[in-house]
């Protein structure tokens, strides 16, 4: 997925993607099935009201 961190994540995080480590292993982790796919949902652009 690209970009990795949105302007969204960051607002809500308070973390810029240069502050994080690398996001793979947590993607390969979550991306199996005994996760239930969780890293291959599609980000939302707004927060629901």
């Amino acid at each position: 997925m690209t970009p990795a961190w949105m302007p969204l994540l960051c607002k809500h995080a308070h973390y810029e993607e240069s502050q994080l480590r690398p996001l793979m292993v947590t993607y390969e982790k979550y991306a199996h099935p005994e996760h239930s796919h969780v890293a291959e949902i599609t980000p939302i652009e707004k927060l629901p009201q």
